[in-house]
């Protein structure tokens, strides 16, 4: 909306202005012209028989703004009316509609949506999302300026907004605080992306031609002059020079000068205000405001540079670099110290700053950590205590235990023992070796140590090393009665060190987040605490192989069992995780009452009984708030239950203890896609293949968040990457290969990838991927109007697998095959089973089944006792069909608006991480058919939509059919 407070021009503010700045509340933009349209728009009015007015919320440059109910769709809109001078131009019209096609595919949460251009008399008006908050100049007027990390936090949703205009084309040229709003919930959306410029560009150019003076600021707003609001514009616009995305840029960075500052650089007149903003640079935030982070005031600088090749080349690169500064200071001390203590040379341990979150409950800080990075190589620690049990046991405890503060990184053992071949001829990780590796990869700290008898204890000293000098830097050491309790000392010990090397984290809060188990095995601790490493690492293969060795070694080794279990889970093996379980579910009395909770916790998320997985979870992290198994499968647990909010909330807090654990970090990035926020997800996936590019997961994600946002190509070229890695990565990316042909519509290459994957999946004995990719050959084959085909690959991905998925998706193609009494003998199967997914999965199959025999009533009864067990994508999709066919069309609409909302839980809609993003597609041609219900012009583009899915489409009955009714209702002739 385009509403603009009164500024009061007698601010009570008692600074004095600076010559080159004015505090932002005495800033006054140029009043907006009368207009008329007001006396047609009272409240209680219904403007083009559709809209009915509420309220008048206020008056823009481009005319009204009111608040109005849609009563065909009962929601409430925003409706910003043209001015009459405005929208009597016809080429002032012809080009606003170009840019509203534009504007209207910008869907994404921080910004506004644009509805529709609606016409009623000779008003013209836009219908657009109504945002239940208040403009960012409403915030600036109250408060004047604000909190650097409040700025920060408004302007990385403007950025993230910005780049998903950008990404379609469309350069906002009028950023204002009058044109970013903030709801109620703190989410930030930007307005009238190109909107107000291509108006009032077109009026200007009809003027010129016309050779009509335009008023005082004539000399302003001539064609090939500048146009938008002269006090937040980029040079080259003031210049009245070609602009870009990059013009954007610095108006952010102006507006977060503005937010921190309180003031706004500028000149006593618009004129010379113009002159500065062209020719000459912001003097430095840092100077108006002494206590500002000299980090932030880099960032904004490089987004004030006068030429556009100098600032932040995208919206996206400014909102990264705006998010690291945030993530540094979450939780920085009120007061800034600017001290400085150095460890040893070439070793900066200063704390300044923030790493990573650590969670008490309900309420979130973060340590301060170093502003350096520090990389640390452990040495191989020597073990003199004559016991071979304790070989290789305190190393890989020790590395987790240091990547626990957020700017150390643990160099890769595996690649240093590689080197120290090349280097020495042996892989044995000495000092002298360990520091040949340290100068040729630029490591900064060696760390290692010995365990050795003391008396009738043992003795564990660990030492920290200077990389370039030797020199020792940090040293602890802790005496214990017996091996046994190496794994706490070595926790206590490790926590001192990261203390030295600047770390603050408390010490409390380092013991609390340690891992712990029972074993009464040496050798079974060594590779269980080997096998975790590596899980985070995302070595799967590997850690799935150390977990079984060791409860070879013990047996009774409970959380071992359970780590397996976790571990084949992740790798889609499900039957042997259930079994692994099983096994770890039976040493449940010899756990601790801790590992009782982490165990009972997975085991519940195994069998997607998702709420007693939350209750175990939240009881764990209640008693040992810094846990990161805890917090990570709570977060889990949150996702499994579609709270994608809790679940990237929990993820990012188990990811901030342990910044390395590329399993959380991964899991996060999906969280996040799942959610929609598709640029955040990408940021985290290709973070976890910067450490590890064989993580298979990653790919899958990357893929998806990329076709989702409408690059086919860079996805195609994500699973090309997948496929490279080995049998597993193939099978993968076979089946992600396929549904994005299914996607694009080319059949035949999807059938063919199929085939291929499925015979590759049965030589590997791979039941469960074989299921899936026919499963997906049978929705296929449906889409390709081949229904007995389809039942037939139903049927073969039943003998494969029959999960709940498996049998609630065959049960959906034998109903549309008409083979009902298969359908209805899977229908029984789920009702026998238990797990909110059965209970989900056969309430929708028995709506269909309703659906098929004609039953609505029945049909949506059972859709909305569905969406009682799990508010699901699929579920509001089986709504939005129902509604459809019962002739519900405004029902329908809204279903279907949800689904379009809600495209990132279609990217696989089972929420297992594999791709179903071929469910998506239909969607806009079922909402166009909605849409014509309605006789609204929106079924057009909901047809042009789906088509522009379908490019490559070949023979499809419903692609044919769109194309007639796009054809037929863009001919104002509907079907």
């Amino acid at each position: 909306m385009d509403t603009r407070p009164t500024v009061n021009e007698t601010s009570d503010m008692s600074f004095t202005p600076d010559p080159e700045t004015v505090p932002m509340r005495h800033w006054s933009e140029p009043a907006a012209p009368s207009s008329k349209i007001e006396t047609s728009i009272a409240p209680g009015s219904v403007v083009g028989g559709r809209y009915e007015i509420l309220k008048i919320l206020g008056r823009g440059g481009m005319g009204a703004v009111c608040q109005a109910r849609d009563l065909e769709v009962d929601r409430i809109v925003a409706v910003k009316f043209i001015r009459g001078e405005l929208a009597g131009k016809a080429s002032v019209l012809q080009r606003f509609k170009r840019e509203l096609v534009l504007a209207q595919k910008v869907t994404h949460p921080n910004v506004v949506r644009i509805y529709d251009l609606g016409v009623a008399g000779d008003m013209r008006f836009i219908t657009m999302e109504y945002i239940d908050g208040e403009e960012l100049s409403k915030v600036i007027l109250e408060r004047g300026k604000l909190p650097p990390r409040e700025a920060v936090g408004i302007m990385i949703q403007v950025c993230k907004g910005l780049a998903a205009a950008h990404t379609v084309g469309i350069v906002h040229r009028d950023l204002k605080p009058a044109n970013i709003m903030i709801d109620k919930q703190g989410r930030v959306a930007v307005m009238d992306f190109g909107i107000a410029y291509s108006i009032e560009a077109a009026a200007v150019a009809e003027d010129a031609a016309a050779d009509v003076p335009s008023g005082p600021l004539d000399h302003l707003t001539k064609a090939g002059s500048m146009i938008g609001t002269p006090t937040f514009m980029s040079p080259e616009q003031a210049r009245g020079e070609h602009v870009d995305h990059r013009s954007d840029l610095f108006t952010v960075g102006f507006l977060l000068y503005a937010l921190i500052s309180g003031k706004l650089p500028t000149g006593s007149t618009l004129q010379e205000t113009l002159k500065i903003r062209g020719s000459k640079r912001i003097k430095p935030l840092i100077e108006l405001e002494p206590t500002v982070p000299l980090a932030l005031n880099d960032i904004v600088g490089r987004c004030l540079e006068l030429q556009p090749g100098r600032r932040y080349q995208s919206a996206d690169e400014l909102a990264r670099a705006l998010e690291d500064w945030s993530r540094s200071q979450e939780a920085a001390p009120s007061k800034r110290s600017h001290g400085r203590r150095v460890a040893t040379a070439g070793i900066l341990a200063a704390a300044l700053g923030a790493a990573g979150l650590f969670a008490y409950l309900n309420r979130r800080t973060e340590p301060p950590t170093p502003a350096h990075s520090i990389k640390v190589l452990i040495n191989d620690f020597t073990n003199a205590t004559g016991n071979p049990l304790l070989d290789g046991l305190v190393d890989p405890m020790v590395g987790i235990g240091l990547e626990g503060a957020r700017f150390i990184t643990v160099f890769n053992r595996g690649q240093a023992r590689r080197i120290a071949s090349e280097l020495s001829g042996s892989p044995a990780l000495d000092v002298k070796t360990s520091q040949l590796i340290t100068r040729r990869e630029g490591i900064d700290v060696i760390v290692g140590g010995s365990v050795a008898r003391d008396n009738n204890k043992f003795k564990l000293s660990i030492d920290a090393l200077d990389g370039a000098t030797g020199k020792v830097i940090a040293q602890q050491s802790a005496t214990v009665d017996s091996p046994d309790q190496l794994a706490r000392a070595v926790s206590s010990a490790v926590a001192r060190v990261r203390k030295q090397l600047g770390d603050a984290t408390p010490l409390a809060t380092q013991l609390a987040s340690a891992e712990t188990f029972s074993s009464g095995s040496l050798e079974a601790a060594r590779d269980y605490s080997r096998a975790q490493e590596l899980q985070w690492r995302g070595k799967l293969d590997d850690a799935l192989a150390a977990f079984q060795l060791s409860v070879k070694e013990d047996p009774d080794f409970g959380r071992a069992y359970a780590g397996m279990a976790a571990t084949l889970a992740n790798l889609g093996r499900r039957k042997d995780a259930e079994e692994a379980y099983r096994m770890a579910m039976s040493k449940i009395d010899r756990m601790s009452d801790r590992e009782k909770y982490r165990t009972r916790g997975g085991y519940f998320l195994l069998r997607r009984e998702y709420d007693r997985a939350v209750e175990q979870y939240q009881e764990l992290v209640k008693q040992y708030p810094a846990d990161t198994a805890g917090l990570g499968n709570l977060a889990l647990a949150y996702f499994y239950q579609r709270n994608m909010a809790g679940a990237v909330e929990e993820g990012r807090r188990a990811v901030a203890i342990y910044p390395n654990n590329l399993l959380q970090i991964d899991n996060v990035g999906l969280y996040e896609m799942y959610a929609g926020d598709f640029d955040s997800a990408r940021r985290e996936f290709l973070r976890v293949l910067a450490s590890n590019a064989s993580y298979e997961k990653a790919y899958i994600g990357l893929g998806l968040s990329r076709l989702a946002q409408g690059n086919n190509s860079e996805a195609e070229e994500s699973y090309r990457k997948l496929a490279a890695l080995g049998k597993r990565g193939a099978s993968m990316a076979s089946l992600a290969t396929a549904d994005l042909a299914l996607v694009e519509g080319r059949m035949n290459e999807a059938f063919a990838t199929l085939d291929a994957g499925i015979q590759a999946d049965k030589r590997d004995h791979e039941g469960g991927r074989e299921a899936s990719k026919w499963i997906t050959m049978a929705e296929g084959r449906l889409i390709a109007g081949q229904r007995a085909q389809a039942a037939i690959s139903a049927g073969r991905a039943l003998s494969a697998d029959s999960d709940d998925k498996i049998l609630y998706a065959a049960a959906k193609v034998y109903v549309a095959a008409s083979q009902k009494a298969k359908a209805g003998a899977l229908l029984a199967q789920l009702n026998s089973r238990l797990g909110p997914d059965a209970e989900l999965y056969s309430k929708l199959i028995a709506a269909e089944i309703s659906l098929e025999r004609g039953d609505y009533r029945e049909a949506i009864s059972r859709l909305q006792a569905a969406q009682k067990v799990s508010d699901s994508w699929l579920g509001r999709f089986a709504l939005g069909r129902t509604y459809l066919v019962a002739g519900a069309f405004t029902e329908a609409d809204s279903e279907f608006e949800v689904c379009l909302k809600r495209r990132g839980e279609a990217t696989a809609v089972f929420l297992d991480d594999e791709p179903r993003y071929h469910y998506f597609p239909p969607v806009y041609y079922y909402l166009g058919l909605a849409r014509e219900g309605l006789g609204s012009r929106g079924a057009a583009d909901a047809y042009r939509a789906f088509l522009k899915l379908k490019e490559k489409s070949g023979k499809d009955a419903m692609v044919d059919d769109a194309r007639k009714r796009l054809s037929a209702v863009s001919a104002g002739s509907p079907r």
